[in-house]
């Protein structure tokens, strides 16, 4: 089978768009879970007592490992791969949130707010993560299986 360069050429164009739009509904879904569950935690427990850091770590993980497996999701793997993939995907995402948190902890400080991170260091670490975890496995089976 021979590949040309308009095979290669689609190829790379799907997964640029691929890659945007795993940026996109990375932060997306991972912003939006935050902003969506913050106040539903906080009206269950008193303020004193949440961890912010760990809140922000783990809604913005998880909503960007979804949003980010979504963009990349490939409908024909089996359901045990995709679900794999789909953990991984969560995972990476909050792995990458947590070093995000680290790196850009003392990056704002907010006067008067203690206990509330810095946002954009978690939503990047996230994106990242889980992005860079889901290209090269959509690479790999691009590779095996060389159609769009």
């Amino acid at each position: 089978m021979r590949v040309g360069i308009q095979d290669i050429a689609e190829q790379l164009a799907v997964l640029l768009a691929r890659a945007a739009l795993g940026l996109f509904l990375a932060g997306v879904f991972g912003l939006g879970l935050y902003i969506l569950l913050l106040p539903v935690v906080q009206s269950f427990w008193q303020i004193k007592d949440i961890n912010f850091a760990l809140l922000g770590v783990l809604t913005v993980g998880f909503g960007a490992g979804v949003g980010s497996f979504l963009a990349w999701l490939n409908r024909d793997l089996h359901l045990s791969k995709t679900l794999l993939i789909l953990f991984l995907s969560i995972v990476a995402a909050t792995i990458g949130a947590w070093i995000g948190l680290h790196e850009n902890r003392d990056a704002f400080k907010l006067g008067g707010m203690p206990g509330i991170p810095a946002l954009t260091g978690i939503v990047i670490g996230a994106i990242l993560g889980a992005n860079l975890l889901n290209v090269p496995i959509w690479i790999a089976w691009s590779i095996r299986n060389p159609r769009i």
